[in-house]
């Protein structure tokens, strides 16, 4: 995501995934946990990482679970 800075406020909406590997280095079986956003799926932005405000209240439509 190339809009997204450290500190950014998102509401994502996906599939958590988890990958597992080996680390070729250490050997060590390794997991990772991942949210996958594909179709029909939602990223939306509720504040920017430079943001120093209070909270926002955000207005989500059609959450779905």
């Amino acid at each position: 995501m190339k809009h997204a800075v450290p500190g950014s406020i998102l509401y994502l909406e996906g599939n958590l995934e988890s990958k597992i590997f080996t680390d070729p280095i250490t050997g060590i079986v390794r997991r990772i946990r991942e949210v996958s956003i594909r179709r029909n799926c939602r990223v939306v932005f509720l504040s920017k990482g430079s943001e120093a405000q209070e909270p926002i209240e955000p207005q989500i439509n059609g959450v779905r679970y």
